[in-house]
């Protein structure tokens, strides 16, 4: 049920690709500008910018190619896709544990983001955040 394909993003998607760790405030920066163009508040850019940073750090960490990140919006959601060339598992569910250090970065993306989808492919992971926007 889980983990199925993606359609593909929009032809007017904005996309730009990064490839190492050093990029992340362009991740972010990205992320930002084209949130606050779609119309979303400072607050819901806040929770964009973290969670796509979250999925980028992943990217850097756990992949040998960085990521791309593709941002459209569509009438009432912002979306940001990370595509990988990882292969994505599934995740343990679990609750965030202040004291048990790294590793929770994923489920905090979960937390804010309206709606997440991962596709594990032959290619890598695909996830796909979507933010509701007014």
């Amino acid at each position: 049920m889980f983990d199925q394909p993606l359609s593909p993003p929009p032809a007017g998607a904005r996309r730009r690709a990064f490839t190492a760790v050093g990029e992340l405030a362009d991740v972010r920066s990205f992320a930002a500008t084209e949130a606050r163009a779609a119309g979303l508040g400072d607050r819901k850019v806040e929770r964009v910018v973290l969670a796509v940073n979250e999925v980028a750090t992943n990217a850097f960490e756990h992949t040998t190619h960085g990521c791309i990140v593709t941002i459209w919006t569509l009438p009432r959601t912002f979306v940001c896709q990370v595509d990988d060339n990882g292969r994505f598992g599934v995740p343990p569910v679990r609750r965030i544990s202040p004291s048990s250090g790294r590793g929770h970065g994923l489920t905090l993306v979960d937390e804010v983001a309206d709606l997440v989808r991962r596709h594990s492919h032959t290619g890598g992971t695909t996830t796909r955040l979507h933010f509701d926007r007014p």
